[in-house]
């Protein structure tokens, strides 16, 4: 970096993503918006949230660091970094409508759904098209 370089900086002021968990008593968490990871974190919590209000896992009754807590949280990351890998990109030329789909309730229902607490291949990206039966395993085929 040279001082040249800091006379020509620019700074962004950026509106940071925000998700909502836990409804009016729970917390609202603030992101940087792609191209950082913040949009993964926030994928992911939407993805337990589902989970959590589908009666699939309920995180509160689950002993913190069990096997099924952390492979709740795993999972759930998982998907979060599939979709980030799969439709998230420069924030100069990514669609906001990605940003707002990949936040969304619906969004996070639908892995959740399929999901259930168990392990499902990809996340919300692709179901764009998806015709699935879960299992017990939560397999889809």
């Amino acid at each position: 970096m040279t001082l040249e370089d800091l006379k020509t900086h620019e700074t962004l002021r950026i509106t940071p993503l925000t998700y909502n968990y836990g409804g009016a008593s729970g917390v609202t968490l603030h992101e940087c918006p792609p191209n950082g990871q913040g949009i993964t974190a926030l994928i992911a919590l939407g993805i337990v949230e589902a989970l959590e209000e589908s009666g699939a896992v309920d995180l509160t009754k689950l002993e913190l660091n069990s096997a099924e807590w952390l492979h709740t949280l795993i999972e759930a990351t998982r998907l979060a970094f599939a979709d980030t890998r799969a439709l998230v990109g420069c924030p100069d030329v990514m669609e906001k409508e990605v940003v707002d789909r990949l936040l969304s309730k619906v969004c996070a229902r639908l892995v959740g759904r399929v999901c259930g607490g168990g392990v499902v291949a990809d996340g919300c990206g692709s179901h764009l098209v998806f015709a699935g039966v879960p299992g017990r395993a939560c397999e889809a085929v």
